[in-house]
């Protein structure tokens, strides 16, 4: 059985936006801060509306860190920094301690 080559479907299109300065990703990355400000607000004032009372919120948040605990343990990204293990482990120690 013969593989067929993928053909390289890439076509170039013209900019949305001509100049770097203009792109909204330029722009957020120039405001950073205050970007990141707002983004963290919205997902505590969204977490709080899901998970309104403490003990729904911590059940959230054990089952988030096994979850990923044992994500790591199954299907490792590149994106995992090598020491994520000991981070979540530490971030176990301290929440159950």
């Amino acid at each position: 059985m013969e593989i067929e080559e993928k053909k390289n479907k890439n076509k170039p299109y013209k900019p949305i936006h001509e100049g770097i300065s203009e792109w909204p990703v330029y722009l957020l990355s120039k405001n950073r801060k205050e970007f990141i400000e707002e983004v963290s607000q919205k997902a505590i004032e969204r977490i709080l509306e899901l998970r309104p009372s403490r003990k729904r919120l911590i059940e959230e948040l054990e089952a988030t860190v096994h979850r990923e605990q044992n994500r790591m343990k199954r299907n490792r990204w590149r994106a995992d920094p090598p020491d994520e293990n000991k981070f979540w482990a530490k971030i176990k120690k301290n929440w159950w301690s």
